[in-house]
Parts: structure tokens; sequence; C-alpha cells
């Protein structure tokens, strides 16, 4: 164990002029906390390996898929799509536990161009071959964009009564594109 980590692997505060810096990456399977993505996705590859742990991938030509699980307690699964080729976020999607939509949205620049689609197929594949990640579900908390969307992707779409359809900034994700 070095002088930097603590009993479980993880980072120790850091003291700096005003106090302290504290990780705020915590694994969600103990108590270890980090400062950086790398450091907590090896933790979890290397101390939990029947877990879910951060990876990417290639989910169509100029389209990268990040998996963060655990990013907080709200956030059990959360996917990330990017551009392959500036790295800019252009679609999330956030799973609960149960692996139902909690939140999903899209660059209002780039929408109604297949993202929030591609992001959900990946999320399912993704779910057949990893364990401890859930098959994607449609949720009872959608916008009216959101339930013609989960009609279109097709699946088991729970009914909503139009009456209980919520506003856009009631589902909005976990990205603000707009200061990106």
């Amino acid at each position: 164990m070095s002088e930097q980590t603590d009993q479980y692997g993880g980072d120790l505060p850091i003291k700096t002029e005003t106090g302290h810096k504290i990780p705020a990456l915590g694994c969600s399977h103990c108590p270890a906390s980090f400062f950086s993505e790398d450091r907590h996705a090896a933790h979890i590859r290397n101390n939990h390996p029947d877990k879910a742990a951060p990876e990417s991938w290639e989910s169509s030509e100029g389209h990268i898929v990040h998996y963060v699980p655990n990013i907080t307690r709200n956030h059990p699964h959360w996917y990330i799509m990017s551009d392959a080729q500036s790295g800019k976020y252009i679609s999330n999607m956030v799973l609960n536990r149960e692996g139902k939509v909690d939140a999903i949205e899209t660059h209002p620049k780039m929408r109604r161009q297949g993202l929030a689609s591609e992001l959900w197929h990946a999320a399912q594949q993704h779910a057949e071959t990893t364990p401890g990640v859930p098959t994607p579900q449609h949720g009872t908390s959608r916008t009216r964009a959101g339930d013609a969307w989960a009609k279109k992707v097709g699946g088991d779409v729970p009914h909503v009564p139009k009456t209980q359809l919520l506003s856009a900034r009631q589902m909005q994700g976990m990205i603000d594109f707009k200061n990106q």
C-alpha cells in the first residue's frame, strides 16, 4: 500500500493551501474513493471483477458509447454517446437499478437523427454481454417526445396518461449540452 492510498486502494485527501481536496469518485462496492476516472475504473476491474466497470466502445462509425456505472447513488447506469472525432457528448441515457430509463437526452442540434435509438440498442447489447448490467426498459416518466420515441424503438412500453407526461426540463439528463 502506497502512502497516497488508503487501506481499500482509494486515493487519500490532498492537503492544499486552503484546506483539503477530497476524492469524489466513490466505489459503490467498498469505501474507496478516487480523483480520476482511470483509477476508479482500474479499481473496479481489479478489486470487483464480478461487478460492472466503466468501459467504452464504438457503437457505429463515428460514435463512441461510454458506460459509467454507479457515478452516483441515483445514477447507477449511465450511457454517454460522443462524437468519435471531436469527443463532444451528443446523447446520454440514465437507467435506474432495475434498468428503467430515468432520463434520455440528445444534443438539441442533433435530435431526430436516431442517436437516442442507437444509444438504446447499444445499452441493450451491453446488458446481454455484461454481468450486473440490467437490460434497458421504458419507464413511466416520459415527455411527449419521449413517449413517441419509446413507441418507435419498441419493447414493452408502459402506458402513461397524457396528463402525466413531464416537461423536457423535468426530464433533463446529466449533461448540459448548451454549455458544452
